[in-house]
């Protein structure tokens, strides 16, 4: 049993050695990197000029993540490649950042959910929280390729005091080095 696993671990380790072996040339390697992002890092970048208060982590390695892109974000999980996000889980604040990478040719339809969940946010603070809601409504729904983010969020005391906007000047410096570099 010893030497077999041996033997297994010698084929694993010289197949290892040899997909390192490859040459890209230079355009293939700036155009990979052109088209895949990283939604961490989107997520990330955008969290740190505006946090999401009481986050549930969404990923599809995440048991649930799936039924809540279903169920709460409305998308159809044929129409997404991959997705990284958080949303919160308190029913006073509407933040969310979801980044999701849509599959070939649906970007389209990834948007579309975004928005109908923007507009639904929107919508459940109306006559609620007025700062939520002011959130909610400047919400952003931005794409690049086959990637859509959708942002809810900044400090709900800044939106009554600076107004939404100043808030928002900031998550889109944010999302736009995120998305662009």
């Amino acid at each position: 049993m010893k030497k077999f696993l041996c033997l297994i671990l010698c084929v694993l380790m010289a197949c290892s050695l040899l997909t390192a072996c490859g040459s890209k040339t230079s355009t293939e390697s700036t155009e990979s990197e052109a088209a895949d992002l990283n939604l961490t890092d989107i997520v990330a970048a955008v969290e740190a000029v505006a946090p999401v208060a009481m986050a549930q982590e969404l990923s599809p390695a995440i048991e649930g993540s799936d039924a809540f892109m279903t169920d709460l974000f409305g998308l159809d999980l044929t129409t997404v490649e991959d997705y990284y996000g958080k949303t919160t889980m308190v029913n006073v604040s509407s933040d969310v950042v979801l980044a999701v990478k849509a599959a070939p040719g649906q970007i389209d339809a990834v948007k579309a959910a975004l928005e109908a969940r923007r507009d639904a946010v929107a919508a459940s603070f109306e006559m609620y929280l007025a700062d939520q809601y002011e959130k909610a409504l400047a919400g952003r729904v931005v794409t690049k390729g086959d990637y859509a983010l959708l942002v809810i969020g900044g400090d709900g005391q800044r939106v009554v005091d600076e107004g939404v906007d100043a808030v928002y000047a900031e998550i889109d410096k944010a999302i736009d080095t995120a998305l662009n570099g």
